[in-house]
């Protein structure tokens, strides 16, 4: 038991020990990608970032002298997709993601398909009770789990309410038809 304890006591040691071990692996697989060039005098990089960020890493360059030229990406280069969607339409990107994104120049289809997959939910549970449970459950546990499950709980809770609409409209709770 006292063993344990003392791990314990260690926690915030151990999170930063991992913390710089996943970072060095970071820089590592960085130097892994760097063409070096001219008698390994010049390090090429080639990468992506969103329109949005262009000023900051065009500071970042300039600032610390390093020689850059940017250039908008093209379909066949197939760049990486960065979505853009409200609140609501972002809880349902991860079912979108089990699909297929879109491609680059793709119009993001999530906020149009979000309502109607969740109607859809409620359309197929189609029960008050369990959408009350579903709900609760996802309340429940928001709080205690880690953040990037957070907004998966939040989707739980807008299929539960899609639940209990329909449940109300087809006149069922817990399996039982009034």
């Amino acid at each position: 038991m006292a063993e344990y304890s003392s791990m314990a006591s260690q926690k915030d040691l151990l999170e930063m020990e991992l913390l710089k071990a996943q970072n060095s692996l970071v820089i590592q697989k960085v130097w892994d990608d760097t063409l070096l060039e001219a008698d390994e005098k010049v390090m090429l990089l080639e990468g992506w970032a969103p329109t949005e960020q262009r000023k900051v890493i065009e500071e970042f360059a300039e600032t610390n002298g390093v020689y850059y030229l940017a250039k908008e990406g093209k379909v066949e280069d197939n760049p990486p997709i960065l979505l853009k969607n409200n609140r609501f339409a972002k809880l349902f990107e991860p079912i979108g993601a089990l699909f297929s994104l879109p491609i680059y120049n793709e119009i993001d289809l999530t906020s149009f398909f979000a309502p109607f997959f969740m109607m859809f939910f409620g359309f197929c549970l189609a029960d008050a009770g369990y959408g009350v449970i579903l709900i609760l459950a996802a309340t429940i546990f928001k709080s205690r789990v880690k953040a990037d499950l957070r907004p998966i709980m939040s989707l739980i809770q807008w299929l539960g309410l899609a639940t209990i609409i329909f449940g109300i409209i087809t006149g069922t709770l817990l399996a039982l038809t009034f």
